[in-house]
């Protein structure tokens, strides 16, 4: 039995164990023979109308998170298989941690005013540092961003946006 029937999303990690994002009931860890429950009061930050969700595996084995908490100013947390951290601290608004195909991360920090979209903000993080990335043009929510070798391409709620690299 899980303590939710709502799940945020899953991963699989670098050892095969997979990480479920449970709705304001914490995180579901499965290893090879057993599962384990992380509850939101073992996570800093986090209490009981918080969850964590669209968790990413980066190449370290470091699991991301966003996260969904009135009482925190950072949106992004990083689980380093020890210790809790969260990232990109001072964000105004709701924040999305995303990771494009030659293995940055990126995050999209969307501010609304009264449920109402107001602005999007766009950071990479180069060299354990979080760079803000000029996107003033746009002009709707960003959705996501993936990038190769030459462009960026962002995906809005009014359609696609390609930036030269």
């Amino acid at each position: 039995d899980l303590p939710s029937d709502i799940t945020h999303g899953l991963t699989i990690d670098n050892s095969n164990n997979v990480w479920v994002t449970l709705d304001f009931k914490g995180l579901l860890k499965i290893t090879e023979d057993d599962w384990k429950i992380i509850s939101n009061s073992e996570i800093p930050g986090l209490d009981e109308y918080s969850y964590l969700h669209s968790p990413i595996v980066d190449n370290e084995n470091n699991i991301w998170f966003n996260v969904f908490s009135p009482d925190t100013n950072s949106s992004i947390l990083l689980y380093d298989s020890k210790e809790w951290i969260y990232q990109y601290p001072n964000q105004n608004g709701y924040g999305t941690i995303n990771i494009d195909s030659q293995g940055t991360f990126w995050i999209i920090n969307s501010e609304y005013d009264n449920y109402s979209f107001k602005n999007s903000t766009l950071a990479y993080l180069q060299n354990n540092e979080w760079i803000n990335y000029d996107v003033s043009m746009i002009e709707s929510e960003i959705l996501t961003v993936n990038a190769d070798d030459g462009n960026i391409f962002i995906g809005t709620v009014n359609g696609l946006v390609v930036i030269d690299k």
